[in-house]
């Protein structure tokens, strides 16, 4: 597959890279479209100190599922069709239950470990 990385402020390439390896409970998404979000804007310009490069950008995105390993969460299978929350928090506290969903605790599923502009298989 290939991706987009970013190696430091305004500095990106689009790189070559095996396809992530599925663990337990993990799908494989194809991404159609992936959209091009302020914070990796801010990225692009060097803004945000606590993004070590190289790194791969995205993390707004929708696309289909093509593998899936084990029992995924829900009724995934491959074939549907999906759009990401890229917010991952902790589904218990008040702060993460709708209709808040934003706990001081979140982390992202871009800046690494697999971002949405490296899911092109």
């Amino acid at each position: 597959m290939k991706a987009l990385v970013y190696h430091g402020k305004e500095s990106i390439a689009l790189e070559e890279m095996e396809l992530p390896k599925l663990q337990e409970g993990e799908a494989l998404i194809k991404v159609h479209y992936a959209g091009i979000c302020g914070s990796d804007l801010n990225i692009w310009h060097g803004a945000l100190s606590r993004i070590v490069p190289p790194v791969i950008l995205g993390h707004e995105f929708c696309g289909e599922i093509v593998e899936v390993k084990g029992q995924a969460k829900g009724d995934l299978k491959v074939g549907d069709p999906v759009a990401v929350e890229p917010l991952i928090n902790c589904g218990i506290c008040m702060a993460a239950l709708p209709p808040m969903s934003r706990p001081p605790s979140l982390e992202s599923i871009s800046w690494p470990p697999e971002p949405a502009w490296s899911w092109r298989p």
